[in-house]
């Protein structure tokens, strides 16, 4: 079970200045493979404490793979992991010139009015799934599916609530810091593993496959603008089999070295 954590609130600490994850390089792989170090999130209490660690994880950065180049208004975003035994650290900066979503409550459709990021993650070895949005508010919706096929065949049912029908109850950790004045918004997302794949009896597997998503609203464009981690041949962002791949090591980031 994800340990009790929480960051001090902004108006109590040093909000960071800059961005710690590097921009994407001239040229990256189409799809991320990668190895997820060890990081101790537990004595983080400020987000420059999070950033001075995480910029030394494995970063992925969110693009418009279908495309041939991006489209208009696109603003870059880059993830950086790592793991705490049973858990998976996820530390995002989004660059945003308009942050904003009208959600003000969790298990909504956030991405149909605005700025979500989304984690999709699964063991594998499994079929199961799982889904997990977040909003600047800090809002959050949580999906589990039982397959690729079972979500196929209820995004054409017209009866299906998937918020209600495929809810999910992961005890996700969340994290939102919104700069408006640097045109940008971190997430820090803690995920305990051992309550996403179907047998919580055995050992964590080291192998998961993930995706990481975004929903990028402008104001007075109607549709957002869409991006991810994985090379989607078009953007359909549960085409598994476009998923990157993270493989927990036993490596550990350095702390504190700013």
């Amino acid at each position: 079970m994800t340990q009790p954590f929480q960051l001090l609130p902004p108006n109590r600490q040093h909000l960071p200045q800059d961005c710690f994850l590097a921009p994407e390089p001239v040229s990256s792989p189409p799809s991320p493979r990668i190895k997820c170090p060890k990081a101790d999130y537990r004595s983080w209490t400020t987000w420059p404490e999070v950033g001075q660690t995480m910029r030394y994880a494995p970063a992925v950065h969110l693009r418009q793979s279908w495309r041939a180049k991006p489209e208009e208004g696109f603003t870059p975003g880059t993830a950086a992991v790592a793991h705490a035994q049973n858990e998976l650290i996820i530390y995002a900066e989004l660059s945003d010139d308009d942050i904003f979503n009208p959600i003000r409550e969790n298990g909504i459709h956030a991405y149909r009015c605005g700025d979500v990021f989304e984690i999709f993650l699964r063991a594998a070895d499994e079929e199961n799934y799982f889904e997990h949005h977040i909003t600047p508010n800090n809002c959050t919706l949580q999906l589990c599916f039982p397959s690729s096929s079972v979500f196929r065949r209820i995004k054409k049912s017209e009866d299906s609530d998937w918020a209600r029908d495929f809810a999910g109850t992961t005890p996700v950790s969340s994290h939102v810091l919104v700069q408006t004045d640097q045109a940008l918004w971190r997430i820090l997302a803690i995920i305990p593993l051992n309550a996403i794949f179907s047998n919580p009896a055995r050992e964590i597997p080291a192998e998961w496959r993930f995706s990481l998503c975004r929903y990028d609203y402008i104001i007075g464009k109607e549709s957002p603008i869409l991006s991810s981690t994985s090379a989607y041949r078009k953007p359909d962002f549960h085409d598994l089999d476009a998923w990157g791949t993270l493989t927990l090591v036993e490596e550990s980031l350095p702390q504190d070295l700013s």
